[in-house]
């Protein structure tokens, strides 16, 4: 069950207790106490067993509710974890792409906006869909289409994506010209 493209699960643990580390050490700063170091190992220690028990249940509970679900357990079975991928922006710092089991964007000026979530196959940018033509890299989003010759029953790969509308397309079996009908 590797993470892949996500951020590992300690770092998320490390980023909490330090995030909460850094609170109590200022609050005891403010109380003029001195927080020692046994302070932010107890500290750091209770955040870890806290998220490992909370990532527990709440695994069991996604289990319980979409354990059936084929594409909750492909997501789970990927990597996905419904706690650490659950965590906010401070902690966890993918994007909701990559949560989802995407593969990491490329570094683009522009920024898709979140409810775009098909990724191009090419370069991994996220697009509205699979429509036409990515935005990054110009790639077409299409996959070539299946086609059933209508003389012999054949069926075969249109060569490139639009073939059959532009120009049509030759049946490799029976050599009959297939084109789109109107």
């Amino acid at each position: 069950m590797s993470r892949r493209h996500r951020t590992s699960r300690i770092v998320m643990v490390l980023r909490t207790g330090l995030s909460v580390w850094m609170v109590i050490f200022l609050v005891c700063l403010f109380a003029g106490l001195a927080p020692t170091i046994a302070m932010m190992a107890i500290v750091l220690g209770t955040i870890a067993v806290f998220m490992f028990v909370a990532s527990v249940f709440v695994r069991i509970g996604g289990h319980l509710l979409y354990g059936d679900n084929p594409e909750y357990r492909r997501w789970v079975s990927e990597g996905g974890d419904p706690y650490f991928d659950a965590l906010p922006p401070p902690f966890n710092r993918d994007s909701l792409a990559v949560r989802a089991g995407g593969q990491p964007e490329p570094a683009a000026d522009f920024i898709p906006p979140d409810d775009w979530m098909f990724q191009c196959g090419s370069c991994e940018a996220r697009n509205p869909d699979e429509a036409a033509v990515c935005w990054n890299c110009r790639a077409s989003l299409q996959q070539p289409r299946e086609i059933i010759c209508g003389d012999c029953g054949g069926s075969f790969f249109e060569p490139e994506v639009g073939d059959l509308e532009r120009r049509g397309v030759v049946c490799p079996w029976c050599g009959r010209v297939t084109t789109l009908s109107p």
